[in-house]
């Protein structure tokens, strides 16, 4: 009988460490006062992959794997994602991509494009991307002007509004990446290249 009991403690105990290592060990988000948490790793890697897709596009465009990412079209992206998740988790996390990472990070880019992209509508964003957009001294009087000579230009011509979205978007998106990581995305990069390139040379 208390050979029984030792067993089913045993079991019990088990359990519990399993189910505590499972947790420490699937990233999914949580929540918590009906607010869903991400995992740390999710908002850092959306920055960076959006911010280097847009690095590399054509000025003013915006890369049709953040498009469909933003549409929540993530099949016709998980290809570029997904190679992007595992090397950014290697660097950044030195662990492997886990199945459970790639349905987190679909939907957190999603949601976070397109709040964002609401966000760049308005006449706020606008003003805000022209004083980031203009020369250090410039009076407030100058940028007052530019920013209807803008407004005025962006309704008249949708295809260039357009374009300053994507600006507006690519800028925001490095500024929040300076914010989130500590430093610019250019220079993160340059260590992910180096990483990445040390690591597949051997």
């Amino acid at each position: 009988m208390e050979t029984l009991i030792f067993l089913l403690l045993l079991g019990v105990v088990a359990y519990v460490i399993f189910k505590r290592t499972g947790r420490s060990h699937t990233e999914s988000p949580t929540i918590r006062n009906d607010i869903r948490v991400e995992p740390d790793w999710v908002q850092p890697f959306i920055l960076f992959y959006v911010g280097s897709e847009m690095q590399f596009a054509e000025h003013g465009t915006l890369p049709d794997t953040v498009r469909a990412l933003a549409t929540g079209r993530t099949n016709e992206a998980s290809q570029s994602i997904l190679a992007s998740l595992q090397n950014y988790l290697t660097f950044a996390y030195g662990r492997d991509r886990r199945p459970d990472d790639w349905p987190v990070a679909a939907r957190a880019g999603q949601d976070f494009l397109q709040a964002e992209l609401r966000t760049l509508n308005s006449g706020v964003a606008i003003k805000r991307f022209v004083r980031r957009s203009c020369e250090p001294g410039t009076s407030e009087a100058s940028m007052e002007t530019q920013f209807a000579e803008l407004v005025t230009a962006i309704k008249a011509d949708g295809d260039f509004g357009l374009r300053i979205r994507n600006m507006m978007l690519k800028d925001s998106v490095e500024e929040l990446f300076v914010g989130k990581v500590g430093t610019t995305l250019a220079s993160y990069r340059e260590k992910y290249t180096a990483f990445l390139t040390d690591r597949y040379d051997r």
